[in-house]
């Protein structure tokens, strides 16, 4: 008897919005762009390990804080997948559903480990928009 296990493995899309990098580049210029995107992946970095620590704890108050601040956060740096579904955990929340909690925030941990891969290695040379 043999055992046919299949491993599905979940991969998605990139989660810049490119136009969003060209405008940060075209306001600050290169370096200082280069900066922001650096200190917001560390932030939302952070967050994101707050907020899996506050759903760990069953704080969903705090969840929902720190949801709304990634939503935020993420936009300014062209994350807006990313934001959609920081924002979609939010309203899960707000109407205590919590399997959609459950299946939401893992896609938001998931998607934050790429989205924050994506935006830090965001290439440095300006692009045409």
């Amino acid at each position: 008897m043999t055992n046919n296990i299949q491993y599905l493995t979940i991969n998605e899309p990139s989660m810049v919005e490119h136009n969003a990098i060209v405008s940060l580049q075209t306001a600050l210029g290169l370096e200082s762009s280069r900066d922001v995107v650096e200190r917001a992946t560390f932030e939302v970095s952070d967050r994101l390990s707050r907020m899996e620590y506050a759903l760990m704890n069953g704080d969903l108050e705090k969840t929902a804080k720190i949801a709304s601040g990634l939503v935020a956060i993420s936009e300014q740096i062209g994350l807006m997948k990313f934001a959609t579904v920081a924002r979609d955990l939010v309203s899960a929340i707000d109407s205590n559903d919590f399997v959609a909690i459950a299946a939401i925030s893992n896609r938001l941990l998931r998607q934050g480990e790429r989205a924050l891969y994506d935006a830090i290695n965001f290439p440095d040379e300006p692009l045409q928009s």
